[in-house]
């Protein structure tokens, strides 16, 4: 077999190794090319995160005012709720006045005149034991002042019988009068009567 060469010697070209020049530009373009994509894949992340960012403020700043009239609606709820608790416990404490008015005209003697009765609703918040930090639950308790004159020899006697039968009456079961005292008696001779002020306190009720 013949063999002819057409190319000139000049342009004939040897495939051997690569010399160190060619490796470092291809390394340096390689490296570069690495950075490249480096760098473009840190720009795409911080773009993707800065635009997650943005839709989380404003998903936010849509959500404030309605969390605003939410927590707004739940403190009504709360007020709301700790009245209807409050007259609640107002009410399981509250005395059938016309009961207990009965009850006074009843005991009352036919020489017995009242010309005065002043009734007062009283709220106590007694102080804490001295090992507790809480504060017992208040009191409700009444005042009650009765004003009046006695006719007749037997006043005195009189006057002790409207006490006792007060001090003996209970309403459900329960003491209504705690206490009572007979702060004024004075003699009227000239109406041939005895005027009294007899001051009453009544029994506690714990407001729970």
């Amino acid at each position: 077999m013949i063999h002819i060469d057409l190319l000139k010697p000049s342009e004939h070209r040897f495939q051997g190794p690569a010399s160190g020049k060619f490796l470092r530009v291809a390394g340096a373009g390689f490296l570069l090319l690495l950075g490249v994509l480096g760098a473009t894949h840190v720009w795409t992340s911080l773009e993707s995160l800065r635009q997650e960012f943005q839709r989380a403020t404003a998903t936010w700043e849509d959500l404030q005012p309605r969390q605003a009239r939410v927590l707004e609606v739940q403190k009504t709820a709360e007020e709301m709720e700790k009245l209807i608790n409050e007259a609640g416990e107002w009410a399981s404490t509250r005395l059938e006045w016309s009961r207990i008015l009965e009850q006074v005209q009843d005991v009352t003697s036919a020489t017995t005149q009242i010309t005065r009765m002043e009734i007062r609703d009283h709220l106590e918040e007694p102080a804490p034991p001295a090992n507790q930090k809480t504060s017992p639950p208040p009191l409700r308790y009444f005042r009650m002042t009765l004003s009046g004159r006695i006719y007749g020899a037997r006043a005195e006697e009189q006057v002790g019988m409207l006490i006792s039968a007060l001090r003996e009456y209970t309403l459900d079961g329960q003491t209504v009068f705690q206490s009572l005292e007979l702060q004024t008696w004075q003699e009227d001779r000239s109406a041939e009567a005895h005027s009294f002020v007899i001051l009453t306190r009544g029994t506690e009720r714990v407001l729970k």
